[in-house]
């Protein structure tokens, strides 16, 4: 018997909706690492004030050189890091981004061919209604159609 299209494009349709949400899923956790990175990034921006404003303090109230040294060069390193992390949380950005419009790609994929799917069985409901149509209207048509009616009687 020959498969009816909307149940072979049905196959394809699966396959679709499967393509989308791997789609999904991998957009999920690129928004995932990009939160994380921005939890990063405000922590050690957080962190880079607090010892930023800690070093005002105590310069105001005097500290040694080597003291003073080691401070900046512990807050020129928490810069380099908030650098960084920026570039971290740009490249998640774009990486976020890249992400959504496959996923945006691959969710139109999987409408397109549902409504494909949806077309052709309607045309195949309303086939086979004309079909029952026909065959009530003229039961001698089903003879017709029918090859192999079964043993016929001896004449």
């Amino acid at each position: 018997m020959v498969m009816k299209k909307s149940k072979r494009l049905t196959k394809i349709l699966d396959l679709a909706a499967d393509d989308e949400r791997n789609a999904a899923k991998a957009l999920a956790d690129c928004r995932q690492k990009l939160s994380s990175r921005v939890a990063q990034l405000e922590e050690l921006q957080s962190l880079h004030n607090e010892y930023v404003q800690q070093m005002q303090t105590k310069g105001e109230k005097g500290l040694d050189a080597g003291m003073l040294r080691d401070h900046w060069a512990f807050v020129e390193r928490l810069s380099k890091a908030v650098t960084q992390q920026l570039q971290c949380v740009s490249q998640s950005e774009q990486l976020v981004d890249s992400k959504r419009g496959e996923w945006s790609t691959r969710r139109a994929h999987a409408r397109a061919m549902e409504e494909l799917v949806a077309r052709h069985r309607a045309r195949e409901k309303r086939e086979a209604v004309r079909r029952l149509e026909n065959d009530a209207e003229d039961p001698g048509n089903h003879r017709r159609r029918n090859p192999h009616p079964g043993p016929s009687e001896p004449d």
